[in-house]
């Protein structure tokens, strides 16, 4: 590779110094980051591209990975199909026989974290759940584990808003990695909710395994098209239930309801919208279903706690 920018900021302390590399090669683009037990790795393949591209070594590491197109991780023990903007967290004892491999007419768009276990440990909740306890103890055993149940997961609205804002942060500070550092364990802590939500009903059977794939499909339309109308009763036909069981499945599910998450969906949607156009108010406001930019402006604040006039100031 061809390294055409570096940026080191030292310090007397570890903790507080960190590396960044920018490198663009004939496999395509390469950002990372790297400080004290956190390290960022995005990688944009260039189109004309195909074959295997190497993970960084990354030794006794968990690593939060998400992919924002399809593609194929070669673990070396195995192989995983992720599907487009589908999620995994996964622990290596060693990462030098795993890579993506980019197939003809593909391109490979990944964004990865990767933490040292000492520092996943120090965060990783384990007086609740079963499925992060044996996740622990395998690490512990040093055991290659991959923690996903029947799929991998979506990368969130809220995932996507954190990762483009690290991917987009002009900073260059002392204190960057303090702000990368805690868009990291954000997006972690998402994650990790997102893990523990979508199967926890179904561990304390309050829900079957059809009705919790009824809910997924419908939190997954919010997702996909906030901007949309919905009613609770046109869902509902969509995933074949009623409206009473969508309402009270999706409560038990996600701990919300089916029009408190379309909101978040569209403030989620917003948001990344103002990061990356320069569109004015009343255009973002129309493109996730709001009539008059007054309403969606009140509900924005509301929820992030400032304008969206105050955040393409900031821009």
């Amino acid at each position: 590779m061809i390294k055409y920018s570096e940026v080191i900021v030292p310090s007397d302390r570890k903790c507080c110094s960190y590396n960044e590399h920018f490198r663009h090669s004939e496999q395509g683009d390469n950002y990372e980051f790297d400080s004290a037990g956190f390290k960022v790795w995005h990688f944009l393949s260039n189109t004309d591209f195909h074959g295997a591209v190497a993970l960084p070594v990354a030794d006794d590491s968990v690593i939060m990975c998400f992919c924002m197109e399809q593609a194929t991780l070669n673990l070396g023990y195995e192989s995983l199909l992720l599907e487009t903007e589908r999620h995994i967290l996964t622990y290596f004892t060693n990462s030098n026989s795993t890579s993506f491999l980019i197939k003809e007419g593909q391109r490979l768009a990944v964004f990865l974290v990767m933490l040292d276990v000492d520092v996943f440990l120090n965060y990783l909740p384990v007086n609740g759940s079963t499925l992060f306890t044996t996740f622990k103890e395998d690490i512990l055993q040093k055991k290659d584990v991959v923690l996903k149940h029947d799929s991998s997961f979506f990368a969130s609205l809220e995932m996507k808003r954190v990762i483009n804002s690290i991917l987009a942060s002009s900073r260059d500070d002392e204190c960057k990695h303090l702000f990368f550092k805690a868009k990291i364990l954000e997006l972690l802590s998402l994650q990790l909710e997102q893990f523990t939500t979508v199967n926890k009903a179904v561990f304390e059977k309050k829900l079957k395994k059809e009705e919790l794939s009824r809910v997924e499909e419908v939190k997954s339309i919010l997702e996909n098209n906030p901007e949309e109308s919905y009613t609770l009763l046109g869902l509902a036909r969509l995933v074949g239930t009623n409206d009473a069981s969508l309402k009270k499945h999706f409560k038990i599910a996600y701990n919300t309801t089916v029009f408190n998450y379309l909101n978040r969906c569209r403030m989620e949607k917003a948001h990344l919208i103002l990061q990356e156009h320069d569109y004015k108010v009343s255009q973002v406001a129309e493109e996730v279903g709001f009539k008059y930019a007054s309403h969606f402006s009140a509900a924005f604040k509301k929820y992030f706690g400032y304008s969206p006039a105050e955040l393409k100031k900031c821009e």
